[in-house]
């Protein structure tokens, strides 16, 4: 006998009021949604775990090979920055309109295949923010060191450039992104790309700061610690936010 038609006759047998009928009720529905994103599909004893769908896979390939040719791009081709920038920002803004088409869908495989879709959105528009930072010049911070010949004539004089500003410039968008989506994905994978996001763009400001190790071992350590404590926070706003980003796995029945 299905469980609604048990809260149902134990409420009419007055072993239950409504009230606790409807939490009842409630916590089913929660629970069913841990097990969904855990595993598939609600799954009760004897049941299989659900397979990933057409639609999940498909997402999978299209992030893959998304990001695959974002990396031949970059790598491969005497393309200016500009034009990576701009690219990669339309493969983006693409993967944040899949990823919100798989949330509003509201099952297991989609919510899983919205999860990649956010991961490759974020990354790619933080990418071209980067890129189109770097292109321009916004954040580079540019090095001269006068190197002294022998015997004396004219030596070019050692130029460097650090990128540490653009990166994050990328970082801090990928983050912005994340958190702003956090409610309406469900899963981890908002989190985890904020999370990730987040150290990325620590590393890069310690860089721009000019810290070293040797040097400044004390605000490094409080740098790393303000992150920790931003994931610590970005955690416990995705359990806040949806049911389905839960704290610990849930084992199958």
């Amino acid at each position: 006998m299905q469980l609604d038609e048990r809260l149902d006759q134990w409420e009419r047998a007055g072993l239950i009021d409504a009230d606790q009928l409807r939490r009842i009720r409630e916590f089913e529905a929660a629970s069913s949604a841990l097990e969904a994103v855990d595993g598939g599909a609600p799954r009760r004893s004897g049941d299989t775990p659900a397979r990933p769908s057409g639609t999940e896979l498909l997402a999978y390939l299209g992030v893959l090979i998304a990001l695959a040719g974002v990396v031949t791009l970059v790598y491969a081709s005497g393309a200016t920055l500009s034009l990576i920038a701009a690219l990669t920002l339309v493969i983006g803004l693409v993967a944040l309109a899949a990823t919100w088409e798989f949330a509003r869908r509201g099952t297991a495989p989609s919510a899983r295949a919205a999860g990649a879709c956010l991961a490759l959105g974020a990354v790619a528009i933080g990418t071209a923010v980067s890129e189109l930072a770097t292109a321009a010049l916004l954040f580079t911070r540019t090095t001269s060191i006068e190197i002294n010949c022998v015997p004396s004539s004219a030596c070019p004089a050692y130029t460097s450039t650090d990128q540490s500003g653009n990166v994050l410039a990328g970082a801090c968008i990928v983050v912005a992104i994340a958190l702003a989506v956090l409610r309406f994905v469900p899963g981890r994978m908002a989190a985890i790309v904020a999370v990730v996001a987040g150290y990325v763009g620590a590393a890069a400001a310690i860089d721009v700061s000019g810290l070293r190790v040797e040097q400044s071992p004390a605000p490094i350590a409080l740098v790393l610690l303000a992150v920790s404590a931003f994931s610590s926070v970005t955690g416990r706003q995705c359990r806040r936010a949806s049911p389905m980003c839960p704290t610990s796995s849930v084992s199958p029945a």
